[in-house]
């Protein structure tokens, strides 16, 4: 089983100062949690329509057939990006599709990450849920990688319209 070291949660640091507005009268409104937890309000339940007037919380689906055609139709007209629709992975926001894309993209251990030092904590914990490195930017900060040993590395960034792809080949000093 591997272990996982992954960076404290920043939002740990506030728990002094969340009891304390939490003693004030009306309590406190937490918006640290991306997933609504609180019941819904009875104004809001009359406006909305369906069984989703009881339910807080996020859906947990990959979307209908219909509305991933739909997605994989706009990249189409939009990039020219032919996509199956099947491939398709709406998100209701982007800091799960943060979380989850190296190992979407397949990275592991040794793969490094370049990650935006000014980011949700979900960059980082994403890459080393992957079992992959981090290398943190600062703003205006530049990479160089250096190569130990020789051979040819791919890169794909498919997530550009242009899909840049190329190959970095490493000879022997």
């Amino acid at each position: 089983m591997r272990e996982f070291a992954l960076p404290d949660f920043p939002w740990d640091s506030l728990a002094e100062d969340k009891a304390l507005a939490a003693a004030h009268p009306g309590g406190i409104v937490d918006l640290s949690v991306g997933t609504p937890v609180d019941p819904v309000p009875a104004v809001v339940r009359a406006a909305l329509a369906g069984p989703a007037a009881d339910e807080p919380g996020y859906p947990t689906t990959h979307g209908t057939p219909a509305l991933r055609e739909a997605l994989a139709g706009a990249l189409s007209r939009r990039f020219g990006v032919a996509v199956d629709p099947v491939a398709v992975l709406p998100t209701i926001g982007s800091k799960e599709l943060v979380a989850w894309l190296p190992t979407l993209l397949g990275l592991g251990a040794g793969d490094t990450v370049v990650i935006p030092e000014l980011a949700y904590p979900t960059y980082e914990v994403g890459v080393r849920l992957a079992g992959a490195q981090p290398l943190v930017m600062k703003p205006g900060e530049h990479v160089t990688q250096t190569f130990a040993t020789p051979g040819t590395y791919q890169y794909d960034c498919s997530f550009h319209p242009q899909d840049m792809k190329g190959e970095v080949v490493v000879t022997g000093a």
